[in-house]
């Protein structure tokens, strides 16, 4: 198997889209995974009332794993947004962690932020209810790690060996399909995305529920690869002459003579 750090498998394959190299959905498939649990809880639990508000559109039209500040366009709205901060400070949301030789932690956040149009000013009251709602729709469902809303077929199948007995009446694991040890919402704020116009046109404010999620990612080494042959050990050995050494030893070797 190859190594991997959290769902990312290295060395990282380049996947070909539409003949462009999909290296976002093969380098980082966690955010692919977040995106479509986010967006299914937020269908499932608020759908029916958002629907009431606006009706003539759906909760999450389009889902883009990307920065709004790069990729926003107002005809994708309502859009869900899940992407890792670029313009933060780095040491600030990213920290490694040496648990053993073999054990290491990538610490580290993921933006998921809703965006829609703008409400009449008689609808505030709605709007900030509808934020509310899928405020704690999403930390329910993250925290929680499962939902019944999202299902994975393969996790529904006995005859497969991906098999979880679990996902018929609790859904599936989110942590176990994103390859995250742990996903957990950290805070969630609501507010206004602003869309900078040049003059002498003026900026547009949208409605924008932004949420920060801390992410464990572990490293997981292929032994295969790296380990040393079944029938060495790795070990301090002591000469006669009361010298020590570190290295590998072949099991049914004679060190000294």
């Amino acid at each position: 198997m190859p190594h991997k750090y959290g769902s990312t498998e290295l060395p990282v394959a380049l996947l070909e889209n539409d003949g462009e190299p999909a290296i976002e959905a093969a380098g980082d498939p966690l955010l692919g995974v977040l995106a479509d649990y986010a967006k299914t809880v937020i269908e499932f639990y608020a759908k029916d009332a958002w629907n009431q508000v606006q009706p003539q559109k759906p909760i999450v039209r389009t889902v883009i794993l990307d920065d709004p500040e790069e990729a926003f366009n107002e005809a994708t709205l309502p859009a869900l947004f899940v992407f890792r901060p670029q313009r933060e400070t780095r040491e600030a949301i990213e920290a490694f962690e040496q648990i053993a030789d073999d054990y290491r932690y990538l610490k580290n956040r993921i933006a998921v932020h809703w965006i829609f149009d703008p409400l009449e000013a008689s609808q505030r009251k709605v709007r900030d209810s509808m934020m509310d709602a899928v405020r704690k729709a999403l930390d329910f469902a993250i925290n929680n790690g499962r939902d019944p809303s999202w299902k994975v077929p393969s996790d529904l199948d006995n005859t497969l060996p991906t098999y979880d007995p679990k996902a018929a009446n609790f859904g599936s694991s989110l942590t176990g399909h994103s390859g995250a040890d742990t996903i957990k919402v950290e805070h969630a704020s609501p507010g206004h995305f602003v869309r900078k116009m040049l003059p002498p046109a003026k900026s547009k404010k949208y409605n924008e529920l932004k949420m920060s999620i801390a992410v464990e990612e572990r490293s997981i080494q292929d032994l295969t690869v790296i380990s040393e042959p079944q029938n060495t050990l790795r070990a301090t050995y002591q000469s006669p002459d009361q010298g020590t050494g570190l290295g590998p030893i072949t099991l049914g070797e004679e060190i000294y003579d």
